[in-house]
């Protein structure tokens, strides 16, 4: 739309609007919303033409049966039931809907519904058979982040059922499994899932306690992975050790593009690790690690990474709400050993709090303060000049900040920062500073203060 089609409709803003207000009402005509659709109590009648069938709150395992029975045969290719009320036997008629010849299912989204156990098995059953063209999968416990309590989780049995269904599938391309109380047992289903699947791209398994040794097994598995793409263990309780387990993945691994690991009390010993590993890997271009323990040292660490990196394939990194990160003088050094890297487009990194602004009483009653004053204080007062040092000041105002020369760590390349100079004793003196462990700048006559 930016580059303005040559036809006369689409010239200018408005035909831009048009264009976009036509293609959504093009998709609306081929969606289906259940609550027009209900000719009964638990009747429904499907349009030939729907193609993607949606609900809002109104489905339970009633209504989920009764639609089910529509569906072999129909158009329909794309079935979103978020936050309703399936539970495992609407699950199961789904399912049983697709064994038998619903072929054009594509995707299948029951996100926020209580699915549990059995309906995760009855889904495995349909996925083991490799029958339906079945590509999307979204099984998470949550909806768009609400937290919702979708009731009964699938678990470990649910997640090693989908596990052993996947080991022969090969048509699913994304599954998602957030938040669904999957532990180690269901994990190391998974890591062994990953070592011979060669058709998965995306897998999401955050907000489960997987714990180190399911990190471990999801990252033993992907070591000679060449299929996924994207993988995200947000909320999964990593720590450094997981932190590193990922890093020696990554290590081996050519193929993954987009890593979520946030909010995984990940410190700076992990994130060394982590830049240890962008340092070799060729494809990795989204790396999330908001909402961890990373410092100035752990940020440095993953700068000199993403440099050390000739292929430069990183496009986004996102550091917010890393608490360290948020004082003026580290968030600079941070940009500082990024400054040089060609393949960095966007730098997330939360900027310190913005100063408040002093609200209307605040600023009245200071102004009439300042006026009492200006009324009170004598205009007599002694002049400070005789009692002034007559000495000239020949260097520079040491009171105030100026921008210096600073040398960034283990890298050789200069870059400009704000520093506080502060005057040293008299005599003859010289200081320095060191920036995690780089060669010394030194400033004579004053000391440079972090």
């Amino acid at each position: 739309l930016s580059r303005r089609p040559p036809t006369a409709m689409a010239r200018g803003p408005l035909g831009c609007a048009l264009l976009l207000v036509a293609a959504v009402a093009a998709v609306a005509a081929r969606s289906c919303f259940v609550e027009d659709l209900r000719t009964g109590p638990k009747k429904f009648f499907l349009p030939a033409d729907c193609t993607t069938l949606l609900a809002l709150t109104t489905i339970d395992d009633g209504r989920a049966v009764a639609l089910a029975e529509h569906l072999p045969g129909s158009s329909v290719d794309h079935l979103e039931f978020k936050a309703n009320s399936i539970g495992a036997v609407g699950t199961a008629a789904i399912a049983e809907a697709i064994a038998q010849g619903s072929s054009a299912m594509r995707s299948i989204d029951l996100s926020g519904n209580p699915v549990g156990e059995g309906g995760a098995i009855a889904l495995a059953s349909v996925l083991q058979q490799n029958r339906a063209a079945l590509t999307d999968l979204f099984l998470s416990g949550t909806t768009d982040g609400e937290g919702l309590d979708s009731g009964p989780p699938i678990g470990d049995r649910g997640a090693m059922a989908i596990a052993v269904a996947l080991r022969s599938n090969t048509r699913l391309r994304t599954l998602d499994l957030r938040d669904q109380h999957i532990s180690t047992q269901g994990a190391l289903a998974l890591g062994d899932m990953l070592r011979t699947n060669t058709h998965l791209e995306l897998l999401t398994l955050s907000e489960n306690p997987i714990g180190f040794q399911g990190v471990r097994a999801i990252a033993a598995g992907l070591q000679n992975n060449t299929a996924l793409h994207g993988l995200f263990l947000s909320r999964c309780g990593l720590g450094d050790t997981g932190a590193r387990e990922v890093a020696k993945m990554l290590k081996v691994n050519t193929h993954l593009t987009s890593l979520g690991i946030w909010s995984n009390e990940i410190g700076d010993t992990g994130a060394t690790a982590l830049g240890e590993a962008l340092a070799v890997h060729p494809a990795l271009s989204k790396l999330d690690l908001d909402y961890n323990y990373i410092t100035h040292a752990g940020a440095v660490a993953l700068g000199m990474g993403m440099y050390a990196n000739p292929a430069h394939p990183i496009r986004l990194l996102s550091l917010e709400s890393n608490p360290k990160l948020t004082e003026p003088w580290q968030k600079k050094a941070f940009e500082l050993a990024f400054e040089s890297d060609p393949g960095l487009t966007v730098l997330c990194c939360k900027p310190p709090p913005p100063k408040q602004v002093a609200t209307a009483p605040r600023f009245v009653f200071l102004m009439m303060l300042a006026i009492c004053a200006a009324f009170l204080v004598p205009f007599t007062l002694c002049s400070r000049t005789a009692h002034e040092d007559p000495t000239p000041n020949h260097g520079h105002d040491l009171a105030t900040e100026e921008s210096v020369v600073v040398a960034a760590p283990a890298a050789g390349r200069q870059g400009r920062g704000r520093v506080k100079i502060a005057p040293l004793p008299a005599g003859p003196s010289s200081a320095g500073v060191q920036l995690s462990g780089g060669p010394v700048v030194g400033a004579t006559g004053r000391a440079v203060l972090f």
